[in-house]
């Protein structure tokens, strides 16, 4: 596959991905904090399973996004962060797994997932930002952005 198809397929799976998980979290919203919706079994399942969805479409798209990185010089943050990312994205869909599978709790699987997820995409960013692939604003948006919210969240 030539690097220009190898980039188009990474950014239509990141992009397909990040709109999935727009989905979930507005019908997630829409239904515990806006009550819009009724919370049925059904509802739940299609909610949560977008998510999952959206997980496992990112975790492709990163993969990939690693390739187009290698390709462009920067070796280590890449498959560090594609790692770091693909660790993460398992964990969240054993957390929404067992959600949907009637357990009471996975807290501690949701602050393992937020946290790898944050860290593996500041990683990403510095990727990014040293490959030269992107305007180096990108990459520091990046790094900031995951990093400002790993302080936030606790």
């Amino acid at each position: 596959m030539t690097p220009l198809i190898v980039r188009n397929i990474c950014a239509i799976l990141l992009i397909v991905s990040s709109t999935l998980d727009l989905i979930s979290n507005l019908m997630y919203t829409g239904r515990v904090k806006l009550k819009w919706f009724v919370e049925t079994p059904t509802y739940v399942k299609w909610e949560r399973g977008a998510l999952i969805a959206a997980f496992v479409i990112a975790a492709l798209g990163v993969a990939l996004l690693e390739i187009v990185l290698r390709e462009a010089g920067e070796t280590i943050l890449a498959r560090l962060g594609a790692t770091a990312f693909l660790i993460g994205a398992v964990v969240a869909i054993v957390a929404e797994g067992q959600s949907l599978s009637g357990a009471t709790s996975t807290i501690a699987l949701e602050v393992i997932m937020v946290v790898v997820l944050f860290v593996a995409e500041a990683i990403l960013g510095a990727a990014l930002l040293t490959s030269g692939l992107l305007p180096a604003w990108v990459g520091w948006t990046m790094v900031a952005w995951n990093i400002g919210w790993l302080i936030v969240l606790p």
